[in-house]
Formats: structure tokens, sequence, C-alpha cells
């Protein structure tokens, strides 16, 4: 007698059970690509300190407003790209503003009370409140900008809630109960944006770059936004976070300024853009004002492309390289642009880590498309670990351990096959540690692809 037979209630029958299974295989789920960050240092609309998350413009005009300002300009050049390749999928933003910060408010009018505007600021300022009896017994409720613009317009009827009005507008929040007999129009006043402190803005960042999943963060400003980035960004990603930041240098920044900046930089994790300021038909862009757009070129690329001779619509180069100027440049780390007969162009792929050791090779930790790779199989594989392979029911036994690194391996053949890294990889156990505890020891070895960045021609006259 045979047959299959259950571990928790063994066949009292002689006999010979089988019981055939599947090795179980530990498996890993890609990551996020695209995700860019930005701190709003302008905005002038918004929840302050919240970070929110945006799939196009239109949504973010419906948060932070379409207001003309440095940082809707940052979140728009992030989502366009180049105009040849797409930009970020998803911009995550997080408005920073002082401690004195303060919503706009205005006096009672037609039985509504305590009308406070929902986000600080001075935006509203000066705005009207009207509240006016119609002729079809509708109670209008209008707020007008300075410049007389009709920003919202809602009808009610007498004896609704200051509950029910705030909750059908962005701009303001009431109580009191509409009474058209109080109809009169007032004026939002008193509110205040003053600019953050230094120590305010470092908070912000750190607290923004901890609490969100994202693969870039950015920006425009060349001062303490600028500070707080490049300082905090090699300590949050020592904490387990994987990012790069993408900053720039003033207009007109001199070459020597933008190289002493990358050497002063010389990080794996930080991207410096510099010198090379850019042209619309009607302006010049500075290298910082371009950071966004590289920034949403670099988390649209992911792991799987390179930036170098990346075309960017629409643009020329104002402040124009010599050859010399981008032989400083590489030797020290500055993203440059250049110009062709199509528009300007990115000219190579790097970070500014500028050092070449035996354990930190440049070509590695010096170029944006290998640090992406790094950064997207850590944290993929970190996603996996903690979401099944460690912890719960897990005992580490021979069958556990063959599902880890069959697990691995088969997660480094899908991106192998992605043209992320070289074919030759390996993963085993790592055999100098005891594997039989609560640890088990990984070690894999893996090569980035490499793009070409030239290509050499002899051509032979006959």
């Amino acid at each position: 007698m045979g047959g299959t037979w259950s571990p928790t209630s063994p066949p009292s029958d002689p006999g010979f059970y089988v019981n055939f299974e599947a090795l179980a295989t530990a498996t890993v789920t890609g990551g996020q690509t695209g995700v860019v960050l930005i701190p709003l240092h302008d905005a002038v609309w918004g929840p302050v300190g919240e970070a929110q998350s945006f799939y196009s413009l239109a949504e973010y005009d419906r948060v932070f407003s379409k207001a003309d300002t440095a940082a809707r300009k940052s979140v728009s050049n992030a989502f366009e790209g180049s105009g040849y390749r797409p930009g970020a999928a998803e911009v995550i933003a997080f408005r920073i503003e002082g401690s004195g910060s303060k919503e706009a408010d205005a006096p009672d009018v037609g039985g509504l009370t305590s009308i406070v505007a929902k986000h600080p600021g001075t935006l509203v300022n000066g705005w009207g409140l009207e509240v006016v009896a119609s002729a079809d017994g509708d109670v209008i409720i209008m707020l007008t900008d300075v410049d007389d613009v009709v920003r919202w317009e809602g009808a009610f009827d007498d004896g609704t809630s200051g509950e029910v009005i705030s909750a059908s507008n962005p701009w303001f929040e009431a109580e009191g109960v509409l009474d058209s007999t109080g109809a009169g129009t007032v004026a939002f006043a008193n509110g205040a944006d003053p600019s953050p402190t230094v120590d305010e803005v470092a908070a912000a960042v750190e607290t923004n770059m901890l609490n969100n999943d994202f693969n870039v963060i950015t920006t425009d400003d060349t001062a303490d936004i600028y500070t707080a980035i490049v300082g905090l960004t090699d300590d949050t990603n020592l904490q387990g976070k994987r990012f790069l930041a993408v900053v720039g240098g003033a207009k007109d920044e001199s070459i020597d300024d933008a190289v002493a900046a990358a050497v002063a930089i010389n990080n794996e994790n930080i991207v410096r853009v510099g010198y090379t300021d850019l042209k619309t038909e009607d302006r010049v862009v500075s290298t910082a004002e371009f950071a966004p757009k590289l920034a949403g070129i670099i988390a649209a690329n992911g792991p799987f492309r390179s930036i170098t001779a990346n075309h960017i619509s629409g643009m020329r180069v104002s402040q124009k390289a010599t050859k010399g100027d981008l032989r400083k440049a590489r030797n020290a780390g500055v993203v440059m642009l250049v110009e062709d007969q199509i528009g300007a162009r990115l000219y190579q792929d790097m970070t500014t880590f500028a050092n070449d050791s035996i354990n930190k090779p440049r070509k590695e930790f010096g170029v944006i498309k290998a640090m992406m790779v790094h950064h997207q199989i850590e944290m993929d594989l970190t996603r996996s670990a903690e979401s099944g392979w460690i912890g719960g029911s897990n005992v580490n036994t021979d069958k556990y351990r063959r599902a880890v690194l069959d697990g691995i391996g088969t997660y480094l053949a899908r991106i192998e096959a992605a043209a992320m890294i070289q074919p030759g990889w390996y993963v085993s156990l790592d055999d100098e540690y005891d594997n039989t505890g609560d640890s088990v020891h990984v070690k894999y070895g893996i090569k980035t692809t490499r793009v070409v960045e030239r290509i050499l021609n002899t051509i032979v006259l006959h």
C-alpha cells in the first residue's frame, strides 16, 4: 500500500508513500522607478510639510495652485523630461514654510463665522468674500482675488452649515450657518509665510527624505535647500534609503566654481550639473533651474539607460564649454551640456564621485546609471526580504537557504535580461560565516553593464 502522506498525520499502514513537492523559491519583486522628490521653497499655497504625490502638473495645480512660481516650474520640468525621453512618472512635493506662517482670515459675513484660509501664506490676503441673495432664492458665495478674478463660486440654501460650505470649496473653512440677511463683502487678511530658517529647511528635507520612497531628489535652489540636500544625502543613504540627488549652479557660474562645488561634494549619490547655462527662445536658464529636468530624466531612465548624449528639446547652450572646460568637468564629476546641430545635449553620465580605488572604482561609483543599478538591486532585495524572507515562520534550514539563493538567482537573471548587469554573475552562501543560526550570509558578484560612449573609426582610403 502506498500513496501520498501528510507530515502532520503520518500513515499507520505499511507501504511506500511519496509526496511530490516543488522547491519553494523566494521571490523578488521589482521596485519603483521614475519618482522625483522636490522641496517647494517658494510655493505660495498648499499644505505645509505634508508630502503630496502627483502624476501630472494638473494634479499639482489643484493642490498648490497655478501661481507662476519657481516651485511650479521645477515640478513642470521634472515631468517634462528632455522632450526626446520621458520625465518623472511621479513627483512627490512638499512645501517648506517658516515657523511663523499663518493662515489668512476674514471677518464674519452672511452668518458664517471663524472664516480661515485652508493653508498658510499671503496668497489670499486682499481676496474678497461676498455673500449675496440671488433672485431665484439661492444664496451665492463668491471668492474673488485681488485682480477681480472669481476663484470660486457656490450657490446654497439659507441655513446651510459652515461645515458643508467648507467641504464645497478648496480655499477656506467656516463655521456658523448661512444667513442671507447678513449678506455683504469682507476681505481676507493676516496671512503670513516668513522664510524658513536654515534649521527648518534641513529638518523638513531630512524628514521627507526618510518618510518617502523615491529615486531622485532635486531643487532649483542654490542656497539653503541645496545645502540641506547635499549635506543629508550621504547620511540618509547610509540609513538604508537609496536615491540620487541632483543639484545645479547659479546663472553665469564659472567653470572653476562648478568644479570646486563638485570636488567639495565628491559623492557617488550626488549629481552636480554646472557652468553650461541654457537658453530658450526668451530667457537664459541656469543649471540650478535645469536640475529638476535632469532629475526627471534620470528617474525615468532608472537603471536601464544612460544620460550621455541625451538631447534637450527646445534649448540651446548659452554658456558654451571649451574642450579644456569639458576635461576639467569630467575630472571633477560635473555634468555639462554641449550643443550640436540638433540643440543642447548632455555631455556625459557622471556623479561627483571622482576618487578611484580597488574597492570603489570610479567606473562604477562615478556613473549615474551604475549607481541606479546598485540602488535598484539593494532596494528590491531589501523589500523582498522584509516582506517575507525574514521573521514569521521562516526556519533556517538547508531548504530555506536554497530557496533564498534561488530567489536571488532568479532576480539576477531577470535584471541581466533587462541589460542592467552583465552575464557571469553568481550567488552563493558566504562560507566565511556560520549560516546555521538566525543569520544567513549571502555573497553574490555582479558587473553592471556599460553604455557605449564613443565609437572609434578607422577609414582605409584606397
